[in-house]
């Protein structure tokens, strides 16, 4: 079945979080959106989501719409988005806006789905119901602590990844605050936002083996380079590369660095790119975690769609792609919500599970 791409609409949302989220470097309120549909000849619809923050990606809405609308739409109009491999080649001869190509594709690969038959997950070679972290962002160590007991308490989170930097004595206190809160069953992940110095990885990442911490991510500033291999040296736990892993060539860099860990994030590599790097992974024998894009319900579903392609991560370690519960309302029909650790994922097209009222009424 050919799927000659007819037209398209982008439609822009912002979305409240039930209370603000404290990044490294900034905080925010909501998150802007911005909607991608996809309408083929056949009348097939496919949807994708690009979560907008600037300080992350370096786009806004704005920017996000032309960028989309100038360089992306006028060259897919007319061609058959069955094809995946013209499609891919076309995306990654676009040198920039991976945010755009990510949107794209998910919306591609949504349109592949239906063609199908089948749910978008099980085309990325997924299955129906996906393990989950809960990631405890910044705050006041009494917060963080009291968040953790919750989220496990409510939704049966098994792994928690904590968010550290804050100075030895601080992240102490929170690990170990967490850690008598939530019991030594519960896994943990600690990122520290490339926080540290590198003379200071190896004391940090052994504090946090005293807690149990599975993978210690981006302790200081990662780089493909000798410098690599001497913070993997002085850390007894596996390191995770995210900031500066941030493309397909990047992340081939660091494996053929012998990276113990790559985080893949949608939003940031797309489908087939993330798909790429998970392959050379199996080659190295690294580690994949699915990243937290930090998205909504709809964003969620093709990171958690890789997420249920992974065979069992020897280390435990689930998918961070569980934010959606952070929104106090979404503009699906029925949003992602998590028991017992676990998301279950959507049996329908995307486009039928979107309420557009909702769509409307969310318009920044």
């Amino acid at each position: 079945m050919t799927l000659a791409l007819t037209g398209y609409k982008l439609h822009a949302v912002h979305l409240p979080y039930r209370r603000p989220v404290r990044w490294a470097g900034h905080q925010e309120g909501g998150l802007d959106v911005m909607i991608l549909s996809l309408e083929s000849a056949g009348g097939l619809i496919g949807v994708g989501e690009a979560p907008v923050r600037l300080n992350w990606t370096a786009a806004t809405l704005k920017s996000l719409q032309v960028v989309t609308e100038e360089i992306f739409m006028p060259r897919l109009l007319g061609q058959d988005l069955a094809d995946e491999a013209k499609v891919t080649r076309f995306l990654r001869s676009v040198r920039e806006h991976a945010l755009a190509k990510s949107m794209i594709e998910c919306a591609v690969w949504d349109l592949r789905a239906q063609a199908a038959c089948v749910p978008l997950h099980e085309t990325l070679g997924g299955v129906a119901r996906v393990p989950v972290s809960w990631t405890v962002t910044r705050a006041e160590p009494k917060a963080m602590i009291a968040e953790a007991e919750d989220m496990v308490g409510r939704f049966g989170f098994t792994s928690l990844k904590i968010k550290v930097g804050q100075g030895f004595a601080t992240d102490r206190e929170v690990l170990a605050g967490i850690r008598a809160a939530v019991g030594p069953e519960v896994t943990f992940s600690a990122d520290a936002n490339r926080n540290y110095a590198a003379d200071e990885v190896g004391p940090f990442t052994e504090m946090l083996a005293e807690f149990g911490v599975k993978v210690a991510e981006d302790p200081t500033e990662l780089h493909a380079d000798d410098g690599f291999a001497k913070a993997r040296a002085a850390s007894p736990l596996p390191l995770l590369v995210d900031n500066t892993c941030r493309s397909l060539d990047e992340a081939k860099a660091f494996l053929a660095r012998g990276a113990d860990a790559i985080s893949v994030k949608v939003p940031k590599t797309g489908i087939a790119d993330s798909a790429e790097i998970i392959r050379r992974a199996g080659e190295t024998g690294a580690a994949i975690h699915i990243g937290m894009g930090a998205a909504s319900s709809l964003g969620a579903v093709a990171a958690l769609g890789l997420a249920g392609s992974l065979a069992p991560h020897a280390d435990g370690l689930p998918s961070e792609e569980s934010f959606f519960l952070q929104f106090a309302g979404e503009y699906v029909s029925v949003p992602l919500t998590v028991e017992d650790g676990m998301v279950a994922l959507p049996d329908v097209a995307l486009d039928q599970w979107i309420d557009w009222d909702r769509v409307r009424n969310l318009a920044p």
